[in-house]
């Protein structure tokens, strides 16, 4: 093992599109057919309306972008369930990616940090348990503060009384990386797991297997 690199202190983990990724897009694609749109406009429907992002720092709730959905897309009442629970059928949790987060722990701070919907910490519990890998998981929606504005990455580097130099943090979103960037912390741009395995244990110091 090479000499830990301990002025990195903490590493931080986006968890939608990096620890949690549609693997099966079977669903969705099935959902958007149904319903007459593409799979990216149906993405963008659910995730990137301003409804959607007004869910993420918590003034509205989960409930109000579901309804904008079923509103635009005209689903019945009786069919909104089965919409939500396709939607989300094809995503899974990157083992791997959560066994390297395991690894981690002990010698490094270990933070999942998520633009989310209130509801997402307790349908992470409900799905794949307490995610114990991680110390600290902060949720947008729980703090009034989405990325990627700089006060949401402050407020993470405040509750580790870290630096931003003391930090890395992983996401997919290249709008997030930069804007961590710019702050001072260590960023990389998700692509695949062994990639972050690479580029995170370089950071740390630490060879990998």
């Amino acid at each position: 093992m090479a000499e830990l690199n301990y002025t990195i202190r903490a590493v931080i983990f986006d968890l939608g599109g990096v620890l949690l990724r549609t693997i099966d897009a079977q669903p969705r694609l099935d959902l958007a057919r149904r319903y007459g749109i593409s799979r990216e406009d149906l993405e963008q429907l659910v995730f990137g309306s301003e409804i959607s992002r007004q869910a993420e720092t918590g003034t509205v709730g989960p409930e109000a972008v579901w309804r904008n959905v079923q509103d635009t897309l005209r689903i019945a009442d009786e069919d909104l369930n089965a919409f939500k629970d396709a939607f989300w059928a094809g995503d899974r949790l990157d083992e791997d990616i959560l066994a390297f987060v395991g690894s981690l722990r002990g010698n490094f701070r270990t933070v999942l940090l998520s633009n989310s919907w209130s509801d997402m910490r307790k349908t992470v519990a409900r799905r794949f348990g307490h995610l114990d890998a991680f110390e600290m998981q902060v949720f947008s929606a729980e703090v009034g503060k989405r990325k990627p504005g700089t006060e949401i990455f402050q407020y993470v580097l405040d509750l580790l009384g870290a630096d931003p130099e003391e930090a890395v943090f992983v996401d997919d979103f290249s709008e997030n990386v930069q804007a961590a960037r710019k702050l001072g912390m260590h960023s990389i741009q998700f692509k695949n797991a062994r990639q972050i395995r690479k580029e995170v244990s370089d950071l740390l110091g630490l060879d990998i297997a």
